[in-house]
């Protein structure tokens, strides 16, 4: 059954509705591929982005069957970055969101912060292979609320990697070291970041606890973030986390149907994982996003 609905909700993304006898096939294509021939595939994401997916990769086998796996988080970032923003993408993974904000033009700056090693070779083949050596620069640090080490948990699925939450015991739990958004900022010189997108499996409040200077001088203009069901083994719940975002001058939004965007309070309840934007209200986005509201 599980197999089944994963087939359905493949056939029924937004990029595949009108071809859905295609991307069936592909699907087929890429399951034998995965058994029997094990070659890996370039999958032109947009005109100007391509990735390199692996047969052994879940993350790569969602990107050959719909470019898009995070279909709201990958349309949103298409629509809204433009050539010459400074972009920071927490959670990397391969870098499919880092090459696409890096292919909105040549004088787009990308941060991409990716702790685990056996992805950073990924991630470095798909800046090679779209040119981007100049656009996007790896940092092999998890970003949370404190300089260090930090313990990191490798899932079998590594697009769900995240920070060890307080006692965890698991056998396939590293140590890595991680940064706050606040020193990195400073170190570099990073006088504004135009977008910052944070996936983390449900630590995404310790990133933003590790920017109080950043909040406190308005230096980030869009935030892209998801909320899941992790939050709780961190802690804390979706309220602190929209509050702290609230307090700091930020509309908070949640993607509707449509692809429109409504504004959400500290007591949204979320049903499932999502993404949500935050805007500061003291930057020009506000004007980019009234178009999504």
């Amino acid at each position: 059954m599980q197999k089944i609905n994963q087939l359905k909700k493949l056939l029924n993304h937004p990029l595949n509705r009108n071809r859905k006898r295609e991307t069936f096939l592909k699907i087929i294509w890429w399951k034998l591929n995965q058994v029997f021939f094990k070659i890996p595939a370039i999958i032109q994401i947009t005109k100007s982005a391509k990735l390199i997916c692996y047969p052994n990769s879940s993350y790569g086998s969602f990107v050959v069957y719909a470019n898009f796996p995070e279909y709201e988080e990958m349309n949103f970032i298409n629509k809204t970055i433009t050539n010459g923003d400074l972009v920071i993408d927490v959670g990397a993974n391969i870098g499919s969101e880092s090459i696409l904000a890096a292919s909105k033009g040549k004088n787009v700056k990308v941060f991409a912060f990716e702790p685990t090693d056996s992805l950073i070779p990924l991630l470095k083949e798909n800046i090679a292979i779209n040119g981007f050596s100049k656009r996007v620069e790896i940092i092999q640090k998890a970003v949370s609320k404190k300089n260090g080490k930090i313990k990191f948990v490798l899932e079998a699925e590594s697009e769900i990697n995240h920070i060890a939450s307080e006692n965890i015991e698991d056998k396939n739990v590293k140590i890595v070291n991680c940064i706050t958004l606040d020193t990195f900022v400073k170190e570099k010189g990073i006088n504004y970041i135009d977008f910052l997108k944070v996936d983390v499996e449900g630590a995404e409040l310790f990133v933003f606890q590790g920017a109080k200077n950043c909040f406190r001088e308005n230096k980030i203009s869009i935030i892209l973030f998801e909320l899941n069901k992790k939050i709780a083994d961190f802690g804390y719940k979706s309220k602190e986390l929209i509050e702290l975002l609230k307090n700091n001058n930020f509309f908070v939004f949640k993607f509707d149907n449509n692809e429109k965007l409504s504004l959400i309070n500290a007591n949204y309840n979320f049903p499932k994982t999502v993404n949500l934007v935050a805007v500061s209200k003291k930057s020009k986005a506000v004007k980019k996003i009234l178009e999504y509201v």
